[in-house]
């Protein structure tokens, strides 16, 4: 169980990085990378050199299997398709959830870390198909349920959701 919980609070750590990365300027100066492409030259002349959290950050991503690299990915693209609203919005909540006393953080982790990826991608792709109205009145109504109850209520809701597709 500890072990499963070291994973969650490294990947976590990693998608934080990731969102901090995606908030500053990217690597590089534009465009998709390939290996084998050469590195950008600023204008000065200098190849711009990755700080230390950026190397702390690629040395965990050389760590992780490809299976951990594909959600963290997947992640990213989710991020790319957000707004810059919807980016400090998320950006808001991370710094909320590292403000929680660590019984509470580690009681939400448990939480998400009982929902497959499955249904977590299914429950994002079933709000999103929401109106803005619909998926506040479906936060609303969860909002005051014990989490227990709130996950089996979301699980009902994605099976739902499933079977109308």
């Amino acid at each position: 169980m500890k072990t499963k919980a070291v994973k969650i609070t490294l990947i976590v750590l990693g998608l934080m990085a990731v969102v901090l990365i995606a908030m500053r300027p990217p690597f590089f100066s534009g465009g998709d990378v390939t290996p084998g492409d050469e590195v950008p030259i600023r204008p000065s002349g200098q190849p711009r050199e990755f700080t230390p959290p950026e190397l702390a950050a690629l040395e965990e991503f050389l760590t992780m299997s490809d299976e951990e690299l594909d959600r963290l990915q997947s992640a990213i693209d989710r991020i790319r398709a957000m707004s810059e609203e919807e980016r400090a919005q998320f950006a808001g909540r991370i710094v909320e959830f590292r403000r929680l006393p660590r019984e509470e953080r580690q009681r939400v982790r448990e939480g998400f870390g009982r929902q497959s990826f499955d249904e977590r991608d299914d429950w994002r792709r079933m709000m999103q198909d929401l109106t803005p109205e619909e998926r506040r009145s479906v936060h609303e109504s969860l909002q005051d349920i014990p989490g227990d109850e709130r996950t089996q209520r979301r699980l009902r809701m994605i099976e739902e959701w499933r079977e109308e597709r």
